[in-house]
Parts: structure tokens; sequence; C-alpha cells
């Protein structure tokens, strides 16, 4: 984790701040608009896909519609009936055949009815062609059967011309038995009438539900599911579940795997979409099957797990994640490059001026040539740098006793004061350095070379020379000045006491011309000394040697 001690970093927390905020909320708006598009679009996929099974089954229904009234309508057909009207044996045995063999080329061209037959007023079968799907025959005589007491002929002769009948969708029967193997069939019957509008009877199409459910139930992904307004399966993935109504399997209804409210609102020909709570959503919608009945139809639902019917939505969230994850490594690089570029300059500076400030004067110049701010104080520090370094090095010659004491000399010599002539010879040496400290270190090297010369013209005994007048400022200055006045009269007294004034001397000691310290009241004591042998000397020379006194 990025401790925020230093510019790199704050600068790459800035960097990524005002680029992956924005991005961030521009993310999830984003995500929370197009979620919402990609999720009603998902959902608008799932109902257009239940939509298509629908259609589908409507589709292929509607073909039987118009496949049976072009049987019931053929010319073969219609001169049949005729026949019947003129009850002529031969025209009825002719056309007979020849509707019979017309259906039966309609049959081998349709391999999805199992029978196509036309049934007479009283019920009896008196053309039928069967199918198997392999192969298509036309029934005998004595094995066709009468079917008045079927449901479909009763209702079916009771509609009006153009009218279609389509019986309930159930599995064969044989004998009232269910047969084995499981058939679904359903019976499809329109009245036929002679040219005198009398019924004649109707023609039937026994068709191959599976034509139309085995395409319905197929799907790439999710379950497609028909099922009776009373629940019982009619078509689902789990075919143990079929048919129940049939096979006595009362709980293998689609009551079982959606709520109460839902079955209620399937059973009512409504449609929509529901979420069943565990993971799956389903679309469902009613599919008529009798054309003139509204009230008879089937429960056509089509169910999705959401992780398909999101995956798009799962998608786009996952993509623009890692896209703003991509553009934060980006932005993140980038900064890193960025604030390094403007942190290493400053951090460079930060580690001369602390250097500097531990007393390590002696540092290397930055290199830097921008002209912003940063280079600024680069130039700045190394400004600073060549200050420094310059009173270092003026600090080492005065550490090394290079004061230019000699060119002052000279320039003493040549008629100039002590203070002017320092004061030139110091301000040439600290040219160009500028503020407190290069005045200060000015003001003291002045100073030195003063001190320095005054001690040069003591050293070889100029005590009177005028450049000793000159007084420094300060406890050195007094104290190098006091010395000055102490050497003077100590070099006053000996001329004085070289040149036998000894006398003078000790009245001038007297009016108070004395000094302190060991040598100076070495000095004095020397000088009483000789001056008491002086007494003695002149007493000695007239003779008084002090004869009275021993007598």
């Amino acid at each position: 984790m990025l401790k925020m001690k230093t510019i790199r970093h704050k600068l790459i927390l800035f960097f990524l701040l005002i680029s992956i905020i924005p991005l961030l909320i521009l993310g999830g708006y984003n995500i929370i608009s197009t979620s919402k598009n990609l999720e009603k679009a998902a959902t608008n996929n799932l109902r257009d896909k239940s939509a298509e099974k629908v259609d589908l089954i409507r589709t292929r229904l509607r073909k039987v519609e118009n496949d049976l009234r072009f049987l019931s309508t053929s010319f073969a057909i219609n001169n049949l009936m005729e026949a019947y009207v003129f009850d002529d044996p031969d025209e009825i045995n002719y056309w007979s055949d020849a509707t019979a063999n017309m259906y039966l080329s309609f049959s081998q061209n349709n391999d999805h009815y199992k029978k196509i037959r036309y049934i007479n007023e009283n019920g009896q079968e008196i053309i039928r062609v069967d199918c198997d799907s392999t192969k298509s025959w036309i029934v005998d005589e004595n094995e066709r059967r009468n079917e008045s007491d079927q449901l479909f002929f009763t209702n079916a002769m009771k509609l009006p011309q153009g009218e279609i009948h389509s019986s309930n969708l159930e599995l064969e029967l044989e004998k009232g038995a269910v047969k084995k193997p499981y058939i679904p069939l359903m019976h499809y019957a329109t009245p036929v009438f002679d040219e005198d509008g009398a019924t004649r009877g109707l023609v039937v199409l026994d068709l191959y539900a599976a034509s139309f459910l085995r395409p319905f139930k197929a799907t790439n992904s999710g379950r497609a599911i028909l099922a009776r307004t009373d629940g019982y399966f009619l078509a689902h993935p789990d075919t143990a579940l079929e048919w129940g109504f049939q096979l006595g399997k009362t709980e293998s209804t689609i009551k079982n795997e959606v709520r109460a409210d839902l079955f209620e609102r399937m059973a009512a020909a409504d449609n929509g979409i529901a979420d069943t709570g565990n993971g799956k959503i389903f679309s469902f919608s009613p599919v008529y099957y009798q054309p003139s009945d509204s009230s008879r139809y089937w429960i056509a639902l089509v169910e999705e797990s959401e992780d398909v019917i999101y995956a798009a939505v799962d998608s786009f969230i996952n993509s623009l994640l890692f896209i703003i994850f991509a553009i934060g490594l980006v932005v993140f690089f980038l900064s890193s490059l960025i604030s390094k570029s403007f942190s290493q300059p400053i951090s460079e500076t930060v580690e001369v001026i602390t250097q500097i400030a531990n007393g390590n004067l002696h540092q290397p110049k930055l290199k830097n040539t921008s002209h912003d701010e940063i280079g600024q104080l680069a130039r700045a520090c190394n400004k600073m740098l060549d200050g420094l370094g310059q009173l270092v090095r003026k600090a080492e010659a005065i550490a090394d006793g290079k004061l230019g004491a000699v060119a002052l000399e000279k320039a003493i010599k040549d008629g100039k004061s002590i203070q002017i002539a320092a004061a030139e010879q110091a301000g040439n040496e600290m040219h160009g350095l500028q503020g407190d400290l290069a005045e200060a270190f000015l003001k003291m090297l002045q100073q030195l070379k003063i001190l320095t010369v005054q001690a040069r013209f003591i050293a070889s005994d100029e005590l009177h020379h005028p450049a000793l007048q000159h007084q420094q400022k300060g406890e050195l200055g007094e104290a190098f000045n006091e010395m000055v006045q102490n050497l003077g009269v100590m070099a006053q007294r000996a001329s004085d006491i070289a040149d036998g004034k000894l006398k003078e001397s000790s009245a001038q000691d007297q009016a108070g011309l004395h000094v302190d310290g060991v040598l100076g009241s070495a000095f004095v004591k020397m000088h009483h000394q000789l001056t008491e042998l002086v007494y003695r000397a002149e007493a000695i020379a007239p003779g008084k040697l002090g004869s009275e006194d021993a007598e």
C-alpha cells in the first residue's frame, strides 16, 4: 500500500483519482443504464423465443387447416359428392377411387398425417389412407371403421360449411386403451356438402402431433414446455412427465413448477414474463389450436436460466470493469512516469539540502534544464551550492592561514588605509556572493585581514605603525587593541630603559602608566629593580658606601 509521504506517491494517487473517479462514475452510470437496456433486451429475446415457439405450432396447425380445406374442396371429392346426389354407383366407385388416389399422393408428400379420411354422414370410413411416416397406403374396405361414436365426428358434423373442428391433443387409443408406443394425435375435420347443401360427411386429417411437438421442445438452452389449461404436460424435456392425464400421473402438472398465482394467469390465457425464484425466468403465452373457439388453447412456456438471459449484461459489466482496470493500470504506469519526472528533481534537491543541513557542504550540482518551477528550484539550489562552496573554500583558506596579508600590506604601504584596503580586498574575494551570510562572512573576512596585518606589523616590531591605530569592533577587536596598547606601553618603557630614563619611567608609573597581567607585572617589577639599582649606583658613585652607617 502506498504511503502518502512523498510527492511522487501523492501525484500517483492524484492522477488515479482524477482519472478513475470520473471513469467509475461514468462506468457506473453506463452499467446501470446499459444493464437496464440489456436486461430489457434479454427479456424481449426470451419473449421473442417464446413467440417463435408459439408461431411454430400455429404455423404447423394453419398448414393442417389449409391442407384440410384443400382436400375437402378438391375436384375429386366434389365430383364424388355429385355422384352421391345422383346415386350413380359407377360414378361413385370411380370418384371414390380417384379421391383415394389423390389422398394417397398427398400423403406420400406429407408424411406428418397418420390418416387421411373421408367419412360419410353415417360415420363410416369410405376412403382412408394411412401413413407410418415411411410409406403410405390405401386401407381396404374391410379394415375401415365406423366412427359415428367418436366425439370429433359428432362435433364436426354440426359445423357449417368451411368451418374446422380440431380434437384435443391425446395419445392414440386402441380398444379404449393407450396404444404403445405412444403416438400423440390430433383430429382435424371439416364437413363436406353436396350441391343441394346437404351434409355428406367429413374429411378428416389425423395429425402426428410429434411433427410440431418435437421442434417445439428442441432448444439450444433452457426448456420449452407445452401444457393443457388443467396443467398436464403435453411436451416437457422430461418425457416421463408428459401425458399425465391419460397415464394416471396426477402430480405431473405445471402447477408443481410455478406459483399458484402464475398458473392462474396462464390458465386465463394471459401472457408475460415471470421469475420462478430459483434462478430461472420464463415467458408464457396461450396457443390457440381451435380457430373458431378462443376458449380452446394450450399454455406455452419457455424457460431460461438467469445466467443465460443476463449473459450479455454480465459480459458487458465484466468488459467494462476490465476496461476500467486496464485504464487504471495505464494511468498508474503513466502517472508513475510523470510523477517520477516531477518528484525526482525535488527529491534530489531535498537530498542535497538535507546533506547541507547535516554539515556536508560539498555536494554535486543538480542536473535540471527545465524552465518550470522545478528547474528554477534546481538552479536556485545550485546557486546556493556555489555560494556555500565559495564560502567553504574561503573558510578553508582562512583555516590554512591564507588571508592575503602580503597584498594588504602592500596596499597599505601604497597609501591606503588599512580599513579601505581590507574592505576592497575582501570585496574582491567575495565577489558574486550576496545575502546576509555573505555580508557577515565579508565583515568577518575584513576583520580577520585587518587583525592579521596588525599582527604582522607587531611581529615585525612596527608597534607605532598607523595601521595599529585602527581599532576593530567586537570583543576580538577590543582585546587586540588592548594588546597593542600594552605592547606600546612596554615598548615605551623598554625604550626609556634603553635610553637610561629609568627615573622618568618611574615617575610615569606613579602617574598611572602601567599595565596589568603577568607580562606587565614582570616588566614593572623589572623596571622597579632597575630603578632601585640606579638609585644605589648613584649613591655609591660619590663614595657613600654606607661607612657612617657602619660606624
